[in-house]
């Protein structure tokens, strides 16, 4: 009998995880064309970005009209993480839900482990992981790499020293024929002629199993060149399908600036540059057996053109009952660390007491101020809030009777010379904040409180002057302790965000204890590192990192009832 598989993500929902070896490989393009090719076959869909990238769920965003989502397991525990999934994916009722990776799907914590990787991921949500490689150059070679990436999940799962939940640790051992020896003799000479058949279907098991790959979908390949390729993979690497390619095709490649990927409103006819990608993969991509991996029993929609309302529904299994059902607040924060469950208690009486009466929340919504984690606003909801977006841009006020004001990160820094001529709402915002309204800034929101971004004066509420570096500054996950209470909460209230910004200044407050966490182990271990950073009042939270509120919700709550407070004065 077979290991039993334990993982409640077990068979749940249809799902896939759009992985590649590295960055730059096509993920993105790959994700969104097959977002696009669902979408006009009538599946409704969910999509999620593993990480905690902004850009990528806007192009989601995009393609499907809905709002993408973010999945981290650095800033939550994998209790939490399935939560965020199921309920997320259960409230928009989609019939898949797809998530792309991030970077190489091994790459984690610090660039030397692999916690908090697209394998980690896929791991505990239980999904199947289709590979995007980028094979231009190259031939035989990629098998190798393909044959490396399988088997490595293996190697991830001894340094964790435990069996990832969901995936059987090794296939049972009467299913595995010794190499080269006869299942009944032991003798090598003796060995059946099916024994490497049995031994190739058991690597094949056994390959999927530890690294979740299923299968592959090859990058800049000539359509001339991929059946010989296809070929090659198959022939050297028994555990993965090869579900089809790309061509090279320049003028479908996302342009990209200083913090990656360019914004998809930035992309001339992005229609058009969608619908591109997704004819061309249902031309060289094999969508149904794609699917079928998925979870998805059948597709019974034409490949041919239609309007979505004259198409066949999708045929899926039914979701299990306590799958549907909307968790409660307290289901969704609950994990096994005692404070963290503290602290998520006193969110919950906070919430109670806010939902007496919701709070007005003004968000700042524009070109230059649009990266909020969808889970954020989610959980403010949650929480008791009513958002209220409003354009620092463009509008001349702030909304009427805002309880609490959210400035979110962004690009100001490209927006600079417009948020200053717009005199009238830098003036409100300034006078707002000094007056005691309760105020989360991060990271762009940030920037636009200072006296100014490159010399050119913003709101004047913090001192300092924002100037371009010439790399990314303190880049990556972070960990944040208050050192006084605050808006967000007593001292002592632990975040977990991450930075990723290449304009700085040369004080950026000093009320919290930011911690770079240590990762890897061996030869390969970094140190944990830690400096000051934010500033922090009653009313005033504002600094670099962005937070993911999911890993502490008290301190949103907190945040609440100080709108609340204010709203009441």
């Amino acid at each position: 009998m077979g290991i039993q598989n334990t993982n409640p993500m077990r068979h749940t929902f249809r799902k896939i995880v759009i992985a590649a070896d590295r960055s730059g490989a096509g993920k993105t393009t790959v994700s969104c064309g097959l977002l696009a090719v669902l979408k006009k076959r009538g599946v409704k869909v969910q999509s999620f970005k593993c990480g905690p990238d902004y850009i990528d769920p806007m192009f989601h965003r995009r393609v499907l009209g809905v709002p993408s989502g973010n999945l981290d397991s650095f800033f939550t525990d994998a209790d939490t993480l399935r939560r965020i999934f199921r309920d997320r994916v259960a409230e928009s009722g989609a019939e898949l839900a797809l998530v792309e990776g991030v970077m190489g799907y091994y790459d984690g914590l610090g660039g030397v482990s692999s916690r908090a990787s697209t394998w980690e991921i896929a791991h505990i949500l239980d999904a199947p992981t289709i590979l995007v490689m980028d094979a231009k150059g190259a031939s035989v070679s990629i098998a190798a790499l393909v044959r490396g990436m399988m088997g490595f999940g293996e190697e991830m799962e001894a340094e964790s020293g435990r069996s990832t939940p969901g995936r059987p640790a090794e296939i049972p051992p009467e299913e595995v024929p010794a190499i080269g020896r006869s299942a009944c003799t032991g003798d090598p000479e003796s060995a059946s002629p099916s024994d490497g058949c049995r031994r190739d279907e058991a690597e094949k098991r056994a390959g999927s199993r530890q690294s979740g790959i299923r299968g592959l979908i090859l990058n800049r390949v000539s359509p001339m060149f991929y059946p010989r390729l296809r070929s090659v993979i198959e022939e050297y690497c028994p555990g993965i399908e090869v579900l089809g390619y790309l061509p090279e095709l320049p003028e479908l490649k996302v342009p990209s600036r200083h913090l990656g990927l360019v914004e998809p409103e930035e992309i001339a006819d992005f229609q058009c540059w969608t619908e591109r990608v997704a004819a061309q993969m249902e031309e060289s991509v094999d969508v149904e057996r794609l699917m079928e991996i998925a979870g998805v029993d059948r597709l019974n929609i034409p490949q041919s053109q239609g309007n979505a309302a004259s198409m066949q529904p999708v045929t899926c299994r039914t979701m299990e009952d306590e799958d549907t059902d909307r968790s409660t607040v307290e289901a969704e924060i609950s994990g096994t660390d005692a404070d963290k469950a503290s602290s998520a208690m006193n969110g919950l009486k906070c919430r109670a007491r806010a939902l007496e009466q919701p709070v007005r929340i003004a968000v700042s919504e524009d070109e230059a101020f649009n990266f909020t984690y969808e889970e954020n606003r989610a959980l403010l909801r949650q929480l008791g809030a009513e958002l209220v977006p409003f354009s620092p841009l463009h509008d001349a006020a702030l909304p009427a009777d805002a309880d609490g004001l959210i400035l979110s990160g962004g690009y100001p820094e490209l927006y600079r010379d417009a948020l200053h001529a717009n005199a009238s709402m830098r003036a409100l915002v300034a006078k707002a904040v000094k007056k005691g309204l309760p105020t989360i800034a991060e990271c762009g929101g940030y920037m636009y409180l200072l006296d100014a971004i490159e010399q050119v004066a913003m709101c004047g509420v913090l001192r300092g002057d924002a100037e371009r570096k010439p790399r990314l500054v303190r880049f990556g996950y972070v960990e944040a302790e208050t050192r006084r209470d605050s808006v967000l909460g007593p001292a002592g209230t632990v975040l977990r965000g991450h930075e990723f910004h290449r304009y700085d200044c040369d004080f950026n407050g000093a009320d919290c204890t930011l911690t770079k966490p240590a990762a890897g182990h061996g030869r390969a271990a970094t140190s944990a590192r830690s400096y000051e950073g934010i500033y922090l009042t009653d009313s005033l939270a504002a600094g670099f990192p962005h937070f993911y509120y999911w890993s502490n919700p008290a301190a949103l709550a907190h945040f609440l009832d100080a709108c609340r407070t204010w709203r009441e004065k």
